[in-house]
């Protein structure tokens, strides 16, 4: 009776403790996968940094505790993941507005910022990849006091480090940073994806123009960005930029090319044209574009959209986009076909909605920023 007492106690315990360590990382679902970047944490002996954070906007909760990881890197200690110390670390946390921000560090929180780290800290100097990956949460500041998140505002963290040395007595400027890695989630991300070709004839692409010096056979090839809608060029946020060129067509033929959005991979004859298939669904031709090749039958790169593309419609991801270009023969004007060219539209870029203000000296009022360079930290909140 003893025993089932003890145990039933010890799962009571057990229970509440796993009740008041609940954790969530930001950006969100990244407990047990690594960031796609890094970013660095401490690099001034004495600073002054301002991190922002939106990416848990609408988590309404009460926080405990931050926490970074070291990044999957191969760290060459005598260069990055030097060891250091600090004889103070500050951190105050207050709610802010990322549409707002300013360069004066008292002009960013929007509620009276609330202390709730003080104390001395030191970080193990890092060589060869972490031991585990993702790395664990280890590089931790727990509150001396839980503090209140609204969810309504983003989460500004105001970090002052004094008193750093690094390992060994390493030489450190007062100005000179010091590369201190944690994982990070790339705020500037876009995804890339390029065409594969298919549709080849008897020769490596499509038709040979009779005025061509090559035997080829013409063939267009086309890539695709999908740009984060954090990209730190809002000219290209949350846009799609697609490209089409090609190669090896009559000299200065003028060339239709056809884009759709589905292929037929094993072609259709095409009336008239002895030399290729055409591989583009007719039922889903949404674009065709002109243009006139070289003197050395080359087309000059276009961009859907122009340089900075179009924004990227809803449900886009996963779609095929197809091309195919026809023109004729600059010699019999008999109508020829290239090889054809398709891609999948990749997945969205994750948007990061991270920034950071920050200062060598700690009595200044300013800093540089606001900036995405190292804001962009992987984190776990304690809640």
């Amino acid at each position: 009776m003893q025993h089932r007492i003890s145990t039933s106690l010890a799962i009571a315990v057990l229970s509440s403790v796993g009740l008041a360590q609940t954790y969530i990382t930001s950006p969100l679902g990244l407990e047990n996968q690594d960031g796609s970047n890094n970013a660095s944490l401490g690099g001034y002996p004495s600073g002054h940094y301002q991190y922002f954070d939106g990416d848990v906007r609408g988590n309404a909760m009460t926080l405990k505790g931050i926490a970074y990881r070291h990044d999957n890197l191969v760290y060459n200690s005598t260069s990055q993941g030097q060891g250091r110390s600090f004889t103070n670390v500050t951190l105050d946390v207050s709610h802010c507005d990322m549409n707002s921000l300013k360069s004066t560090f008292t002009q960013n929180p929007t509620t009276t910022p609330t202390r709730v780290f003080n104390n001395s800290v030191s970080w193990p100097t890092q060589s060869g990849k972490p031991k585990s990956l993702p790395a664990d949460f280890s590089i931790g500041f727990p509150f001396a006091s839980n503090w209140n998140y609204s969810g309504n505002a983003d989460i500004c963290m105001d970090f002052v480090f004094t008193g750093g040395t690094l390992a060994n007595n390493a030489s450190w400027g007062t100005s000179t940073w010091s590369y201190y890695y944690v994982d990070g989630e790339n705020p500037s991300a876009y995804n890339y994806v390029k065409s594969i070709e298919f549709g080849y004839s008897s020769t490596a692409g499509g038709c040979d123009d009779r005025n061509s010096t090559n035997t080829y056979g013409a063939g267009i090839s086309s890539d695709i960005y999908y740009y984060s809608p954090t990209y730190s060029n809002a000219n290209y946020a949350g846009n799609l930029v697609f490209r089409q060129t090609g190669n090896y067509f009559g000299p200065n033929a003028v060339c239709l090319t056809t884009v759709g959005l589905q292929s037929i991979r094993q072609g259709w004859d095409f009336p008239g044209v002895n030399c290729q298939k055409s591989y583009l669904d007719p039922r889903f031709i949404v674009l065709t574009i002109t243009q006139s090749a070289s003197n050395t039958g080359s087309l000059p790169q276009i961009s859907v959209g122009g340089t900075y593309g179009i924004p990227a419609p809803p449900g886009i991801s996963g779609i095929e986009i197809a091309t195919q270009t026809a023109w004729q023969d600059t010699a019999n004007f008999r109508m020829l076909l290239s090889s054809a060219a398709s891609l999948i539209v990749p997945a969205a870029p994750k948007a990061v909605r991270k920034q950071l203000v920050y200062s060598s000296s700690v009595t200044a009022t300013t800093g540089s920023g606001p900036t995405t360079s190292n804001a962009n930290m992987v984190l776990r909140y304690t809640k």
